[in-house]
């Protein structure tokens, strides 16, 4: 697992990269138009970040189709693990018309 460690004026980001170890990638191509392709984490291990002495936490993923997009994303309560706001029921669904 390759960690990374970003500083960008009052951000510190620590955030553990996208390989195939702790991330689940499905490409599928069952025919045309019909592509898929989805990005997960593996494990619950979020990234992290510093602001303002704080610490804030993000679990990111994604999903996408020829017309739709889903969006994993959520912030989490650092102390708790708690997701406080993103998609906590469940992807965001957008559909393109």
């Amino acid at each position: 697992m390759f960690h990374s460690t970003f500083n960008t004026g009052n951000y510190r980001i620590n955030c553990y990269s996208a390989t195939p170890e702790n991330l689940d990638v499905t490409i599928s191509q069952p025919s045309f138009p019909d592509y898929y392709f989805e990005a997960l984490p593996t494990s619950d291990r979020p990234c992290s970040f510093s602001y303002e002495n704080k610490t804030y936490q993000v679990q990111l993923g994604f999903a996408t189709s020829l017309g739709h997009f889903f969006s994993y994303d959520k912030g989490l309560n650092p102390l708790t693990g708690k997701a406080i706001w993103g998609a906590i029921l469940g992807a965001y669904r957008f559909t393109k018309f």
